[in-house]
């Protein structure tokens, strides 16, 4: 919904003017502007000229009115002018575009859809409303409603078009929906400041069906080495009954499995795999279709798998155990490339060896009731390191054993609690900026220590502290580079918080996903020295996602060299999907290369950089949501619910035209506007082209006629 969907529209039917003349001074000095020109008048023509009578009295009036509106001007006139302009009433009507509508239903239904939308918007129009339609995704023509979408956000469509015509004669929201939602908030608990009128689609009869509730697997897994691949079915109609359930790479079966279906709720079916290719792996699972089902849509689920043949240690060094840690630990472990081993200072009992490691998150060390048996070992070390600074944090030891931030305390440690708010300079590695920034506003405050920071000149702050709606220069998140070593630390606890309110808020963990992950991976990440960099942001996109490129070309000084030429083929299972030429813009480093159909995608881009042809080659994965797919049963009873709590009123789509009829009843009030301008005669050219006029023609009528 998000990029300006509700662009302004003009729905102004008619506009009304009044005007009137002002005075800076005493009306009585009218007066005295007329003596004026009385007098000046009776000097030049109190006696008959060689012209007639009628010539004579014509001059004498143009003379009379010259003087006055001269004169007039000195009173400091001015025209001021009121325009009353009537504002229709608009009738929003938001369409429900996503796939659990079209997964049901055959396009001949789809388009009954449209036309009966299309008939309510004729009907309002000619009652003299305004009628603008949407969908969840942003379109506004009817005819381009494709009931394609992977999510469905009523709660987000309806607020985006309530907050953008807040200032406007917004009558009301008409929902085209089949209630059934699975991000953002529930449209029972939707309260708008409009009235909120919904029409039921789909079919709230419950069928049978079996589908892929979700699938479980680790993003990575370690070459040879066996690892889970867990399916979760759902069923309704089919108890006991045996289905198939097979695990396919290609077209070749890897693994089959016939299970007896449960009576109610989910159940799991785990297929363990062992893969000798290294590389991104796409696995395909599937459901055999039983006679009766609705749809055979959900019965089949893609898996992406990437194996890897190494593995980074990572220590977890604590003072004694944390949510915050356990977070980290999950995050990293679901990527099988990380090796991570927990050490509590407080419980652990075995010897470490930092040398082994390389990487070592300190959390709230140094502390301030532990010495730190291998504290000293770790730092002089040399392995790179990430700080997490708590409130058992010694801030006087840590500043002496970090390079990246100083934090200035007087007197006792005290503690503020902090938001977050994303900082858009921030390039040391990608993140999804936007989607970061509006979930930051959602999340519970941190506890962070507080003083005064400072960092070092070449850090980079990810993550700002924002104290009510004020941004600080304070750091929550950063990152820099000391020689050859990198250094990070992340400032506060509570970031568990964070995870468990996006879960709630999105049904996942992207965001503190992608700041544990990429802090850890720019930590040890190796310094890049080559002039040519061209590389996806990320390494999976959902097919309903622009794919981008980041790329970087830069001369013998690290400087950024633009207009360079770069070819790029872009293939999938050896087929060449794209070919592209294409220039570096001046300080542009990031293309969108548009939308992909899911699979695995391999890339080969040539540049020539400072005379040198470079190649570079990489890959990248497209995955589909497969949410709509989940839940084909239309509920009307939570559409009945939102129009309740938002004095609307619910009607199932065949009843269309009643739904119409109330609404055209309903009266919607126009709203008039006043617009109150006021100008003084002084600065209107025109009123000066008047005097020059008079003037000319008092002037040409006394030449004509033998004057002077």
């Amino acid at each position: 919904m998000h990029h300006n969907l509700y662009g302004a529209i003009s729905i102004f039917a008619t506009s009304m003017n009044n005007f009137h003349f002002q005075l800076g001074t005493n009306p009585g000095f009218i007066l005295a502007c007329i003596l004026i020109a009385a007098g000046v008048t009776y000097y030049f023509y109190h006696k008959q000229g060689i012209w007639s009578k009628a010539v004579h009295y014509i001059l004498a009036g143009l003379r009379f009115l010259l003087v006055f509106l001269v004169c007039f001007l000195f009173l400091d006139p001015s025209i001021q002018t009121i325009k009353n302009t009537i504002e229709k009433p608009i009738l929003a009507i938001l369409v429900d575009n996503s796939s659990s509508v079209g997964l049901v239903k055959d396009s001949a239904y789809h388009k009954q859809i449209i036309e009966q939308v299309k008939s309510v918007k004729i009907e309002l129009q000619e009652a003299d409303i305004d009628v603008l339609t949407f969908d969840l995704s942003g379109k506004k023509d009817l005819d381009e409603v494709d009931f394609d979408g992977d999510v469905t956000n009523i709660s987000a469509g309806l607020s985006g078009i309530t907050s953008a015509y807040q200032s406007r004669n917004l009558a009301g929201v008409l929902l085209v929906s089949d209630g059934i939602y699975n991000r953002g908030l529930s449209p029972e608990y939707v309260n708008e400041q409009v009235p909120i009128f919904t029409l039921g689609l789909g079919d709230t009869t419950v069928h049978k069906d079996i589908l892929i509730h979700s699938v479980k697997a680790n993003k990575t897994a370690f070459i040879e080495n066996k690892f889970p691949v867990k399916v979760v079915l759902k069923q309704r109609g089919f108890n006991k009954r045996k289905v198939n359930v097979s695990l396919k790479k290609g077209d070749t079966i890897v693994v089959e499995k016939k299970v007896q279906l449960k009576k109610a709720g989910v159940q799991e079916v785990i297929f363990y795999l062992e893969e000798d290719v290294l590389g991104m792996q796409k696995y395909q699972l599937h459901v055999t279709p039983l006679e009766g089902e609705i749809t055979g849509e959900n019965n089949t689920r893609n898996v992406y798998v990437e194996i890897v043949d190494y593995k980074e240690k990572v220590l977890v060094y604590a003072s004694a155990p944390h949510p915050d840690v356990k977070l980290m630990k999950k995050i990293l472990e679901q990527r099988e490339k990380y090796q991570v081993d927990i050490y509590i200072e407080s419980i652990s009992k075995r010897k470490i060896t930092p040398e082994a490691y390389n990487l070592i998150v300190l959390h709230q060390f140094p502390a301030k009731s532990s010495q730190g048996i291998y504290l000293e070992k770790v730092i002089a070390s040399k392995v790179p390191l990430l700080f997490i600074i708590g409130a058992n944090t010694d801030i006087k030891r840590f500043n002496n054993v970090n390079k990246t931030l100083k934090i200035n305390v007087r007197g006792g440690v005290q503690t503020d609690e902090v938001m977050g708010a994303y900082n858009s300079t921030f390039d040391a590695f990608q993140l999804d900026g936007n989607y970061i920034s509006n979930l930051l506003n959602k999340m519970a405050p941190l506890e962070v220590p507080f003083g005064e920071y400072k960092f070092a000149t070449n850090a980079q702050v990810l993550l700002h502290q924002r104290v009510g709606s004020v941004v600080t220069d304070r750091p929550l998140v950063l990152v820099q580079q000391n020689g050859e070593i990198k250094e990070a630390v992340i400032v506060g606890e509570g970031y568990w918080r964070w995870s468990m309110i996006e879960y709630a808020e999105n049904s996942e963990q992207r965001m503190m996903t992608d700041i544990f992950t990429k802090t850890v991976q720019y930590v040890l990440s190796k310094d890049d020295k080559r002039n040519f960099k061209f590389r996806t942001v990320k390494s999976e996109f959902y097919a309903s996602e622009e794919v981008i490129f980041q790329i970087e070309a830069l001369n013998s000084l690290r400087e950024q060299i633009d207009n360079v030429s770069i070819h790029l083929d872009i293939y999938k299972e050896d087929t060449l999907k794209r070919s592209i030429d294409f220039k570096t813009g001046v300080d542009k480093k990031s293309y969108e290369m548009g939308r992909f159909a899911e699979g695995i995608y391999k890339y080969k881009s040539t540049a020539i950089v400072l005379g040198k042809k470079i190649n570079v080659s990489g890959s990248f994965t497209v995955k589909k949501k497969q949410l709509e797919a989940l839940n084909l049963t239309a509920d009307h009873r939570v559409l009945n619910q939102l129009s309740s709590n938002n004095n609307g009123v619910f009607y199932r789509i065949e009843n269309s035209a009643s739904l119409s009829d109330e609404l055209i009843a309903a009266d919607f009030k126009q709203i008039i506007h006043s617009e109150e301008k006021t100008m003084p005669l002084k600065e209107l050219w025109w009123y000066f082209v008047v005097l020059v006029l008079l003037a000319t023609l008092e002037w040409s009528i006394r030449k004509a006629k033998g004057g002077y």
